[in-house]
């Protein structure tokens, strides 16, 4: 018997995104596909900036053709922060205006207004730098 580890995305295939108005600096890979066989990611872009992508051609057919794909195995390790991690953080008390969690889902307006993308500034590269932990 053999085991596989599954990524649960298996299914679902990164087709026709385009990244753009995006800050790329200070990642060790900003964009990484690791997608299956069978979900192959195909004509996913980037519409300015140069991206470090995994593996480092992913872009190079864009859009035109299916896009290689990195195992994830070379995905750079991440390090958590320094303090608690978050999976051992209480819950937080109930909230008086949150509305009954158990509560039936409301039903969606069948048309969303999306906002005016080019009405949101990307904000600058320091915010919050001052907070940071070196």
């Amino acid at each position: 018997m053999t085991s596989r580890r599954s990524t649960g995305t298996e299914d679902l295939s990164a087709v026709g995104n385009v990244f753009s108005g995006t800050a790329w600096s200070g990642n060790g890979v900003d964009i990484a596909n690791v997608s299956s066989a069978r979900a192959q990611a195909e004509g996913n872009c980037v519409g300015d900036g140069t991206p470090t992508t995994l593996p480092v051609d992913l872009l190079a057919a864009c859009p035109d053709a299916a896009q290689p794909a990195a195992d994830l195995g070379a995905l750079p390790a991440a390090s958590a922060p320094p303090g608690v991690s978050f999976l051992k953080v209480a819950a937080p008390p109930t909230q008086p205006g949150l509305a009954d969690v158990g509560a039936p889902a409301r039903v969606l307006p069948a048309r969303v207004a999306l906002p005016d993308r080019a009405a949101i500034a990307l904000p600058s590269q320091d915010l919050l730098g001052d907070r940071a932990r070196r």
